[in-house]
C-alpha cells in the first residue's frame, strides 16, 4: 500500500512540478508586492490626510 502511495505521489509531482519551479518573473512580482505597492498606499494615505486637513 505504501508503494502505491509513493507511485501516485511521484505521478502528481511529475504532472504539477512545473508549476512550482522558480522563475525570474516571480521574483519581480514579489518586489512589487512587498515594497512598491505598500509604499504607494502609504503615500496615497498621506496625501489624502493632507488634503483633508487643508
Amino acid at each position: 500500500m505504501d508503494y502505491n502511495l509513493n507511485k501516485e505521489r511521484e505521478k502528481r509531482l511529475a504532472r504539477t512540478g512545473k508549476w512550482f519551479k522558480e522563475s525570474s518573473s516571480g521574483r519581480n512580482k514579489d518586489i512589487y508586492l512587498t515594497y512598491l505597492i505598500p509604499l504607494l498606499l502609504i503615500i496615497s494615505l498621506c496625501a489624502t490626510v493632507f488634503i483633508a486637513i487643508k
